[in-house]
């Protein structure tokens, strides 16, 4: 697979809605579509060249600055922070099954900082 079927098949895996968001729920609407800009901004981590420190750095930090607009509204963290950690976990063994080492350096590099942020 090339990085744009990568990345589609990533896009795929994030289409799916998580057990923990209550479709009913206009909140967890809300809270829903948080997570899907954030996932936006994860999928920058697969690309065909290795990403400097201060850009995953700012990946980081717009994570950061989302996860607490979703926090101030919902006390759904620890589903919300494990969803994501699956999802980068997925991210980088799909990078590596495909051969596409840029993009798996970069999420092993950015699921390394994570683990230090969030206590994984």
């Amino acid at each position: 697979m090339d990085i744009a079927q990568v990345r589609s098949e990533i896009v795929r895996s994030m289409i799916r809605i998580p057990n923990f968001i209550d479709t009913t729920s206009s909140l967890d609407y809300a809270v829903w579509n948080n997570m899907r800009f954030i996932s936006e901004m994860i999928l920058q981590l697969v690309s065909n060249k290795m990403l400097k420190d201060t850009t995953l750095e700012v990946i980081h930090n717009q994570f950061d600055e989302e996860l607490d607009m979703i926090i101030d509204v919902v006390d759904k963290i620890d589903d919300i922070l494990l969803y994501y950690y699956k999802l980068l976990e997925y991210m980088l063994e799909l990078c590596i099954e495909e051969e596409r080492y840029e993009a798996a350096t970069n999420i092993r590099n950015y699921i390394t900082e994570y683990k230090n942020r969030y206590q994984f």
